[in-house]
């Protein structure tokens, strides 16, 4: 995520792309830190959690 908001969005990559529930979404903002209940979706990582505050779900392919 971070970087790609530092190196910009190029018009041929999608960006940050998680499947989750098997279901393709575009990321759009996360964090790592707990945000405040009934906020955001956690995903379990190799070293700590991931939380999804925004995402945009891709078409089916």
């Amino acid at each position: 995520m971070r970087a790609w908001n530092i190196a910009g969005h190029h018009p041929h990559v999608q960006g940050p792309v998680a499947v989750i529930d098997e279901t393709r979404w575009q990321l759009r903002r996360t964090t790592l830190r707990q945000p405040p209940p009934g906020t955001g979706r956690r995903i379990a990582c190799g070293t700590g959690d991931l939380w999804v505050l925004a995402a945009d779900r891709l078409e089916s392919a």
